[in-house]
């Protein structure tokens, strides 16, 4: 994860790069993480959908919402693909945009049962 965030500084930067390494360092980590991230949705039929959190350097393959009923039950999951930015969510679907390389966007349409 450091070497991710020093990255963005040029390799012949050695100084900058040992600045920013002990800055990272000296940071304070915490102790505990939240378990859903800090939003939700509200679909076609009033459910609402809260996405789990993903902590820093957690590799997944995209995000995970749980469903909850309008009296606040957890009905089920849904796995949402990482580059899946959702547009909207329907009482069978869920519509999203994903965009490649290029950036150019593409239309999906997810179904799924409830």
């Amino acid at each position: 994860m450091i070497e991710d965030e020093l990255s963005w500084i040029p390799a012949d930067e050695t100084q900058s790069r040992a600045e920013r390494r002990r800055e990272l360092l000296g940071r304070t980590v915490a102790e505990h993480l939240p378990a859903f991230y800090y939003y939700g949705r509200v679909d076609a039929l009033d459910y609402l959908w809260v996405f789990e959190y993903e902590a820093p350097g957690e590799e997944t393959p995209g995000s995970l919402a749980a469903i909850f009923d309008p009296d606040g039950r957890v009905l089920g999951y849904f796995e949402v693909p990482e580059a899946l930015s959702i547009l909207e969510i329907g009482a069978d679907y869920v519509l999203g945009l994903v965009r490649d390389e290029f950036g150019v966007p593409t239309v999906q349409l997810l179904p799924f049962e409830r």
